[in-house]
Formats: C-alpha cells, structure tokens, sequence
C-alpha cells in the first residue's frame, strides 16, 4: 500500500487492511487495491474504483465470498488480461470498462453472468470467456456475450475428455500431488474455482460423479 494511504488509514477504525492484502477495506469492501492485492476471504465486494487505473494488474481471481463488483472497480486496467468470476457472482456492472488487454475470463457462474452493454466498454473487442458447459448456448445468444470468443468447459472434467468420470479423480489426484503425466484441463479440475488444485476439488468430482449431473463413461 503507498505511504501515503497507510499513514492516512492507520488507527482509522473505520477502515483496515488485513495482514498480507495490501488493499484497504471498509465492511469487507476492497476500497482501494494495488498490482500486489491479494483478496483475503470473507471479502464480500470490490468497491467503485478500487482498481482505476491500475496498468499494473496483470491478473485477478476473484473470491467464492465476493457477490458484488461495482461499476469501474477494473476501469482502466490496461494490463489486465485474465479475470476469474466466482459461482457466487451473478452480475457485474461497468465494471472492466478500458481493459484493453483482457484476453481471457474464467465465468464459474452457475447461470449466464449478467452484465451490459458498458461493463466491457473500450476493452478489447474480442477475448476468450471460458463458461459452464451447461450455459454455453444461452452466452452465445447472450448480446453482450455472443461477441465474445465462447468456450464450454464441464466442471470436474479433469482430463478434458467431456465426461467426468473415475479417470478425473485420479488426475485430480495427481495434479494435488504434481505427478500428473498427461496435460489437465485446468477450468474443469479446479471445480471449487479457488486457483487451486487439492483434495477440495477432487471431493467435489466424486459428488458430482454421484448426482450424475455431467456426461459419464
């Protein structure tokens, strides 16, 4: 956080800046982030403006506990190429307007994230949008969405072989433990959406193995 935030906020007891975020919150709002924020759980929403203009970002992963993005919270993010939306999210508004870098975006929405017409205003015109499966040809009708490059992937698919089934298990599996030997399908094996592959996923494939949910072999 720049010295002259920290000194302005230190004792403020409306205000706090958890160990280790290097952003400045209010209410469980990101109000002010830098390049270096990490977004500690339990944060609810990233504030209008948090991030203006910050060229510096280069990726985001947005948090299970966040439900609110406000508009321009990314605006002007000119380096910011990879953004990654919880399942707790279903709307955004202008909020990545100027990111003329944005090359790709992880939706783990269950339904078609909403967004308008200004949320990607001036950002770049045609970017990657990795999406639920399920939802693939309801973003393709979508008018915002269908201008996007649209790409299905199925949640605890692991191997990519558009089924989930026993082998994803084990390259679950083997990706927690970095024995993998074949290349995993990273949107499908991090089913909890948390940039991280572990036993919480490789749990979460075998209940969706039980409800049947997906295609199985």
């Amino acid at each position: 956080i720049p010295n002259h935030l920290y000194c302005y906020f230190q004792g403020n007891k409306d205000y706090d800046s958890p160990a280790g975020s290097n952003g400045i919150f209010h209410n469980n709002t990101l109000v002010v982030g830098c390049k270096t924020t990490v977004i500690p759980t339990g944060t609810r929403a990233i504030g209008k403006g948090a991030f203006l203009g910050c060229a510096g970002l280069g990726e985001m992963i947005v948090l299970g506990t966040v439900t609110t993005i406000d508009d321009d919270a990314f605006k002007d993010c000119t380096g910011l190429t990879r953004v990654e939306i919880p399942a707790s999210m279903y709307s955004v508004g202008a909020s990545f307007a100027g990111c003329t870098s944005l090359a790709t975006m992880v939706c783990r929405t269950k339904d078609v994230l909403s967004v308008t017409d200004k949320t990607f205003e001036g950002a770049k015109s045609r970017f990657i949008v990795f999406v639920d499966q399920k939802n693939y040809n309801n973003y393709l009708a979508h008018d915002v969405w269908s201008h996007m490059t649209i790409v299905g992937y199925i949640p605890g698919d692991a191997n990519g072989d558009q089924a989930v089934n026993v082998a994803d298990v084990m390259e679950d599996v083997n990706a927690a433990m970095n024995t993998r030997t074949t290349t995993i399908d990273t949107n499908g094996a991090d089913v909890n959406g948390d940039n991280l592959i572990d036993d919480t996923d490789t749990e979460a494939i075998v209940a969706l193995l039980k409800t049947a949910e997906y295609p199985a072999v």
